[in-house]
């Protein structure tokens, strides 16, 4: 059998693999039913322990984890230093990000800081899907994005749109650990991990597509974006047949507030605008 032929075949297993851990988690997730229970997190220790595409995310969070929380008024080069999960435009934002399962700092804090055995009860026994985000986080600073892949494809069958982005690189982690290392499984790994951040962002969070856009603008061979929308539409599919098996998924056409208003400031950092006015905005950091 040829390399290619090969490569492809590997390609294929991976993408059975996924698609299974999701139908799988479709029973496991329904087991552990409950109300969301907020308790969370900064994830520094964690981002940094993960693999080299969230390397920058990880010291982004460490760089900004010293801001207070509550209103501030930054510039938006500053603000896009800081991780999306963790800065809001309004209070509507921010409530927005908590109905989503976006976790704060000081609840990701909480949660990475729980023994594993304390972390599980509440994740997989008592139901608290914020705790399944955690839990899958937990398992991709420990280097296990299969054990991640399962916990979070629970997450998000209950509604959390932040194990989506979470899953994409749990999803990219596995392939480089399990696949041979060439162009194609590189490039499939890629189109794995960017179609996850656009179910995201097709799901509501339009800061997701962003990153989708960052990420392809620094690839000397971007993937294709009906290949990315491919992936995404595969990837939503599929969960939400796990959802129609008894789970809950939620709030799917539910978008992120303050579109515009991120634009503009998008806009402002990238023009480097020096005017105070025009380059400030109030934001809400959690």
């Amino acid at each position: 059998m040829k390399t290619s032929e090969r490569s492809s075949d590997t390609a294929r297993t991976l993408v059975s693999i996924v698609i299974s851990v999701i139908c799988v988690t479709a029973i496991f997730g329904a087991t552990a039913a409950g109300t969301p229970k907020q308790v969370g997190a900064d994830g520094q220790a964690t981002r940094n322990e993960l693999s080299v595409e969230t390397s920058s995310k990880a010291k982004r969070v460490n760089k900004n984890s010293v801001l207070p929380s509550g209103k501030q008024r930054l510039s938006a080069q500053k603000i896009l230093t800081i991780d999306p999960s963790f800065v809001a435009l309004s209070p509507e934002e921010s409530d927005w990000l908590d109905q989503n399962g976006y976790l704060t700092r000081e609840e990701m804090r909480a949660y990475q800081s729980m023994p594993i055995k304390a972390l599980e009860a509440l994740a997989l026994q008592k139901g608290d899907n914020n705790a399944r985000t955690a839990l899958g986080i937990r398992h991709l600073r420990d280097g296990e994005p299969f054990k991640a892949m399962s916990v979070l494809n629970s997450a998000i069958s209950h509604g959390s749109l932040s194990a989506v982005e979470w899953l994409a690189t749990a999803e990219k982690m596995y392939a480089q650990q399990t696949l041979p290392r060439n162009p194609v499984n590189i490039q499939m790994a890629e189109g794995f991990y960017l179609g996850r951040l656009q179910q995201a962002a097709n799901w509501g969070d339009h800061r997701a597509r962003v990153r989708v856009e960052k990420f392809r603008q620094k690839n000397l061979e971007p993937v294709n974006d009906d290949v990315i929308q491919g992936y995404a539409k595969s990837f939503s599919d599929s969960s939400l047949r796990v959802a129609a098996r008894g789970t809950t998924l939620g709030r799917r056409a539910n978008i992120r507030p303050n579109g515009d208003k991120w634009s503009k400031l998008d806009q402002a950092a990238k023009n480097h605008t020096k005017s105070a006015e025009l380059n400030t905005f109030e934001v809400i950091i959690r």
